[in-house]
């Protein structure tokens, strides 16, 4: 894996790696731990580098290429941790559908080489009544 020069570096090929479901690709974002963690939507706790990029390979081989963006709603940075907090706007790449709006923090930590890796992802569900797109800027991942 080739750490990312920064946290929006590494944010931004997360979210490319999940459009294009390019296991490859989200392997190079994610840090080969066992403190890594991802929670998907209404998923369990997956911990450890092998077990989440697993579940990366099944969710990319049950599904056609998303369109996915997001939008960074906070970031916070300090002492070689990176914190953001992102709504995700997720349709099927096969449609038109609405897309699935989601809340998402992402955590990046800076390596021993000055990189930057994922260690953590949880996306859930905003409550009913946030569901709405609110119109600010995202950013798109092609």
């Amino acid at each position: 894996m080739t750490p990312h020069s920064n946290a929006d570096s590494a944010e931004a090929a997360f979210y490319r790696a999940f459009e294009l479901c390019d296991l490859q690709a989200m392997t190079r974002v994610w840090d080969d731990s066992p403190q890594s963690t991802c929670i998907h939507p209404g998923g369990p706790l997956l911990q450890g580098a092998e077990a989440v990029l697993q579940s990366w390979g099944e969710i990319f081989g049950q599904a056609k290429a998303p369109q996915v963006q997001y939008r960074l709603l906070q970031r916070l940075e300090n002492d070689g941790l990176a914190i953001h907090t992102v709504e995700e706007a997720i349709r099927p790449g096969d449609g038109d559908a609405e897309p699935t709006l989601l809340i998402a923090t992402n955590i990046y930590r800076q390596t021993d080489t000055g990189g930057w890796l994922m260690i953590a992802h949880h996306a859930c569900l905003p409550m009913m009544g946030q569901r709405q797109a609110r119109g600010r800027s995202t950013h798109s991942v092609h």
